[in-house]
């Protein structure tokens, strides 16, 4: 068995600036860990590319597997210029995943808004899959939705948006903490 660690469990010590992703990786190789997952609230969205191809060159000094880079997106959104904004946004995070050498990024859906149709919701997150997917196939990258957020949350709604969005390259990543 293989065993990572998620920078999203150093929160508290990353917000408060006692920890840094270069120290992290050294507290996920002192805790004999075999890789770790990038979570991008601690990185600068405008300097992700250069951010994680220096959290990559030091994981492997250090000997370490990225398990995945985290993107947060929200493909539910309601105005169609704050989805455009996500996808650009997940476009930059697959080439820097790619570029750094980590080849899985794990994705959300989008959060329900109070006086939306959910089915609108579904199609629009089908949309935006539909846009980024090519880029990701190109690079080489896996797209694994997690159940984390609230468009289609349960397992079913997760396969039927896969087959919707019709791509190889898009999986799914069960938390069943979520």
């Amino acid at each position: 068995m293989k065993v990572g660690i998620s920078a999203w469990s150093y929160r508290w010590l990353f917000g408060n600036g006692k920890m840094t992703y270069a120290a992290f990786l050294d507290e996920v190789k002192r805790r004999k860990a075999d890789s770790f997952e990038i979570f991008p609230g601690f990185l600068d969205d405008e300097r992700v590319a250069a951010q994680v191809k220096r959290i990559a060159k030091k994981a492997k000094r250090l000997r370490l597997g990225i398990s995945s880079l985290i993107v947060c997106n929200d493909f539910a959104r309601p105005a169609a210029t704050e989805r455009a904004e996500q996808v650009e946004r997940m476009k930059r995070f697959i080439d820097a995943a790619a570029d750094a050498g980590i080849r899985r990024l794990n994705t959300f859906t989008g959060y329900h808004v109070d006086g939306q149709d959910p089915t609108m919701e579904c199609m629009r997150v089908i949309d935006a899959y539909r846009e980024a997917m090519p880029l990701a196939e190109r690079r080489k990258v896996l797209l694994c939705i997690e159940n984390h957020s609230s468009v289609c949350r349960d397992a079913d709604s997760l396969l039927w948006l896969i087959r919707a969005v019709g791509s190889p390259a898009l999986r799914t990543n069960p938390d069943p903490t979520n």
